[in-house]
């Protein structure tokens, strides 16, 4: 997954990725995964679970699908990309 950060917080895709649930294109934006601030010494929001958010952000922000659809999405792109 390619991706460069903008501004503070924020990411950009700098290619298309294609996911089990469909293609996100290049240069889409997301703010990461929504970690309360108090809680980034354990999960930043741009770690860990950014390639799921960014997943998650895509179905969110174009109303693709249902909520669930972007709950799984999320969930199996977390068990995917896991360490």
């Amino acid at each position: 997954l390619a991706f460069a950060k903008i501004g503070k917080h924020r990411v950009i895709l700098l290619e298309d990725w294609v996911t089990p649930f469909g293609t996100i294109p290049k240069g889409f934006t997301s703010d990461g995964a929504s970690i309360p601030r108090l809680l980034w010494w354990f999960s930043h929001p741009f770690a860990e679970l950014l390639e799921s958010s960014i997943a998650h952000d895509w179905h969110y922000d174009n109303a693709i699908g249902t909520k669930d659809i972007a709950d799984a999405a999320f969930k199996q792109v977390a068990i995917d990309y896991a360490a």
